[in-house]
């Protein structure tokens, strides 16, 4: 019988519950959440935690060769070392806007890439981000 706890906080709502959570192979006990999302975020834990990716991309752009992006959604966190090999290829050569699609269906698991600031050419009368 495999048995394992896990401890973790909660980060569905302000309350960051802190949470136990129980694995006996198949069977899954949380403990601690104070509402029944909890619960839920404490199972998901236990067999598929997903994340955010945020990271930065290479640019080709003088002043800034680095841009901030993030994945559209959250990704199960087993991908996380693969998106970031398919990541590390990536250079930006064109000016994008926060927002911007820097890359589609990473590693075909349908996973986006977008801009979380602006990357335009520096000139002498262009702020970064406005």
């Amino acid at each position: 019988m495999a048995h394992r706890s896990i401890q973790r906080t909660c980060i569905i709502c302000p309350r960051g519950c802190s949470l136990e959570i129980i694995v006996d192979d198949d069977h899954i006990t949380v403990s601690g959440n104070e509402c029944p999302k909890g619960e839920d975020y404490g199972i998901e834990e236990a067999t598929a935690p997903r994340r955010i990716l945020t990271t930065t991309v290479q640019t080709t752009v003088a002043g800034m060769p680095r841009l901030p992006v993030r994945s559209v959604g959250d990704v199960l966190l087993m991908e996380m070392d693969r998106l970031m090999r398919e990541i590390d290829s990536i250079v930006v050569t064109q000016p994008v806007r926060c927002g911007d699609l820097v890359a589609a269906d990473l590693c075909g698991i349908g996973v986006n890439l977008i801009a979380t600031d602006d990357l335009r050419p520096a000139g002498p009368d262009t702020e970064r981000g406005q």
